[in-house]
């Protein structure tokens, strides 16, 4: 059973409370050090061990110093003083106005000398809370979660604020912010961030930095998830719509975006990118990989169900710019632009993919037989195992055959591998 200490009752005046919360920094002591347990300034009523700890405060005021371990804090009513100490702690307020400070982050070795950093997770709850990241052991990790709020939130890492079921105060840095189910809008820095939305509508700005952005922190097809907006700002960003309408904009930078599953607009920005989706019946989608020698990462075809489908035939024509395809008794038509590199839609049926007049990349499945027309260019055509038609066009042009009966059309030099 975890370790849990309680020391003498004692209250905790509710100006006190307010010195702390407009103090600069509010520091902690680490309890298990031996001497007097404090957090905020103000001596401990509750205090942790040198092992990993549950901390459970009351419906009334409560200062409680965590240990070094990895220690689960939560405050409960009352306005809390609330400190991590040493280790990945998650620390949460409950009502009223808490401080919540994570304290110092944990560097642990791992094989080779490599050391990973694990971070801490704070959430305020309801109520004008402080949440402060404590000094980090390397590099920043600490996180923010809104994912009890009854409410949706604005979380501004730049301002240093959050407002949703009070306007609480950030102090320190934040590596990752998690959304509440609701509608919220999370606003990353010039740094790195990941910042995960939840069940609602959400929008989302990285800003600078290489950050990560998903539209929803749940994972699956019938997890819920809203219609998102995920931009990406400079930087080379990673971003996921999931389920929903979503719109994605990489911005400047090397960008891999995924739309998901619904009627997606996902837009690579300039620099190099690296586009996918999940295509479903319906119009309005859109791959627009913006400037920069972009490719066309994994597309996938799926049924009403939300599984794939795999005998859907169609083509993709990077002149035309647009992805056409048949299934469930009607086409779908997704427009495509700026891509030099693309493959066939993954696990699909016979499929028949076109390129420009320039020098493209043309890519089959691993296991499923496609026609790749190169048309004019230096080209390069990449067969699958299956039985291929890989046509070069005018141009100087190389193509890869592997495993099946592939047929080679205009092209200059054949290998197989």
């Amino acid at each position: 059973m975890t370790p849990r200490v309680r020391l003498g009752a004692a209250s905790v005046c509710c100006g006190l409370l307010a010195a702390v919360l407009t103090s600069p920094v509010a520091a902690s002591a680490d309890p298990s050090a031996g001497g007097t347990a404090t957090c905020g300034g103000a001596s401990a009523t509750i205090r942790g061990t040198r092992g990993d700890d549950v901390l459970v405060g009351t419906a009334g005021p409560d200062v409680v110093a965590a240990g070094a371990g990895d220690d689960v804090v939560r405050g409960l009513g009352g306005d809390d003083l609330l400190c991590g100490g040493a280790g990945a702690d998650v620390v949460s307020g409950g009502p009223g106005s808490d401080l919540v400070d994570g304290g110092t982050d944990a560097l642990e070795e791992e094989d080779n000398d490599y050391f990973v950093a694990y971070g801490d997770r704070l959430s305020g709850g309801p109520g004008d809370d402080r949440l402060v990241s404590g000094p980090a052991a390397d590099e920043p990790v600490d996180e923010l979660t809104f994912a009890g709020s009854a409410t949706g939130v604005v979380v501004d890492l730049v301002a240093g604020t959050a407002t949703g079921e009070g306007d609480d105060a950030l102090v320190g840095v934040f590596r990752g912010v998690s959304g509440s189910p609701h509608d919220d809008v999370l606003l990353g820095t010039d740094g790195e961030e990941q910042l995960l939305g939840g069940a609602g509508s959400d929008r989302l700005e990285g800003r600078g930095g290489a950050d990560f952005l998903t539209g929803s922190a749940s994972t699956g097809t019938d997890a819920p998830d809203g219609d998102d907006v995920l931009l990406g700002g400079t930087g080379s960003d990673e971003a996921y719509g999931e389920r929903g309408d979503d719109v994605l904009d990489g911005g400047p930078g090397r960008d891999n975006l995924h739309g998901g599953a619904g009627l997606d607009r996902v837009r690579g920005g300039a620099g190099p990118d690296y586009l996918g989706d999940h295509v479903v019946p319906g119009d309005g989608q859109v791959l627009d990989a913006g400037v920069g020698r972009d490719e066309m990462g994994e597309v996938f075809l799926l049924r009403p169900d939300g599984e794939v489908h795999t005998t859907v035939t169609g083509r993709t024509d990077l002149a035309a710019g647009t992805l056409r395809a048949t299934w469930s008794g009607r086409t779908t038509v997704v427009r495509v632009t700026g891509f030099e590199q693309a493959g066939l839609p993954s696990r699909s049926g016979r499929w028949v993919l076109l390129g420009t007049d320039g020098p493209d990349v043309l890519l089959a499945g691993y296991d499923q037989g496609g026609v790749l027309r190169g048309r004019g260019g230096d080209d390069t055509l990449g067969g699958s195992r299956g039985d291929d038609v890989l046509d070069g066009g005018p141009g100087r042009d190389r193509a890869y055959g592997s495993g099946g009966r592939d047929r080679f059309v205009a092209v200059e030099r054949v290998q197989r591998y």
